[in-house]
């Protein structure tokens, strides 16, 4: 990750619409599938943002490669944090998990399959490993190049890297789907300005404009985990779930 980018997400991701309506979809997708109580491993756990509330469901664990990251996640008193990198899972560092998560990770790294594998290789008898990607290659931008992306999904891509890692696929498909109309044009208009990448991480909208926007996403949340659970067909964000063998 760059340099400064994890302070710059530190200093937002409590105020940020697309942050906190991005992990109340995460945790009710975990608590969908992971009974309270089980051991969690957030793969690229970054800041702490997510485990900092999934810690009052699970015993929570994390890895990330920056020691910047771990010292964040330690200030939030997250204590089973390390510093480290997907090549770690299976080798005995960590206790067999539960639940594995990569949330916005895979597409980072050069071997998605590979990770995928060392999950896998950690998971309990009965583990489940969860992962969300950024959708279609069509939509690359600046920000991927920046973001040091070196993909972009379709949900059968995706599926098909959880089957290549020995993985049973349980669910696939989309989210951040009702500000995909508003999120396709930004980047087509990014692109006819010749967008660049630049320093500023999703500046914070007005209050009135973040508090809608924060709502309509958050609002996916009763698509992905609630009655009548499902994914979108479409979306700016993959989503898929698999079981161990």
């Amino acid at each position: 990750m760059q340099l400064g980018l994890l302070d710059r997400m530190l200093e937002v991701e409590e105020k940020h619409w697309w942050f906190s309506a991005r992990r109340d979809l995460l945790l009710a997708l975990l608590r969908r599938w992971v009974p309270r109580g089980r051991r969690l491993l957030d793969v690229g756990c970054g800041t702490g943002f997510l485990l900092g509330v999934a810690r009052e469901d699970w015993e929570v664990w994390g890895l990330d490669p920056a020691p910047e990251a771990v010292e964040f996640c330690r200030a939030r008193g997250l204590e089973h944090v390390m510093q480290g990198t997907v090549g770690d899972l299976g080798t005995g560092k960590f206790p067999a998990a539960d639940a594995i998560s990569f949330f916005d990770v895979l597409e980072h790294l050069e071997d998605d399959v590979g990770a995928l594998k060392g999950a896998a290789a950690n998971l309990s008898s009965d583990g489940m490993v969860f992962a969300t990607v950024p959708a279609y290659k069509w939509l690359w931008t600046a920000h991927d190049k920046s973001h040091h992306h070196y993909r972009r999904y379709t949900s059968d891509r995706l599926g098909a890297a959880f089957t290549a890692a020995g993985l049973r696929l349980v669910e696939t498909g989309y989210f951040n789907t009702r500000l995909f109309p508003l999120a396709v044009m930004s980047r087509m208009f990014e692109r006819l300005r010749g967008g660049a990448p630049g320093d500023n991480l999703l500046p914070v909208p007005a209050p009135v404009i973040n508090k809608t926007l924060r709502s309509i996403f958050a609002s996916e949340r009763h698509r992905l985990a609630g009655p009548r659970p499902r994914p979108f067909r479409y979306g700016l964000s993959v989503v898929a779930v698999g079981r161990k063998g």
